[in-house]
């Protein structure tokens, strides 16, 4: 598989986002650690979200994404709680 800089970039900012809400408990991270506006909106937005079981979540974050950048919307049986 080639090496893809943007896809990596991508990578990173969003496992910067996840350590600093797990860090954080889910809570606003403290000022500084996340340095962008789009990763503070990110981390916001599972915030708000914190309380819901995780393929809740999904399906409402889902509705937030970019048209034809994830891959297309896989059913969740509500049995399994999205785990494949």
């Amino acid at each position: 598989m080639p090496y893809d800089q943007s896809f990596m970039q991508t990578f990173y900012e969003g496992r910067r986002v996840v350590r600093a809400l797990l860090a954080s408990v889910f809570k606003e991270p403290k000022p500084g650690i996340l340095t962008t506006n789009a990763e503070r909106e990110v981390a916001r937005v599972w915030i708000e979200r914190k309380m819901l079981i995780v393929a809740d979540a999904l399906e409402a974050i889902a509705t937030l994404q970019q048209q034809g950048v994830a891959p297309e919307k896989r059913s969740i049986d509500n049995n399994d709680h999205g785990v494949r």
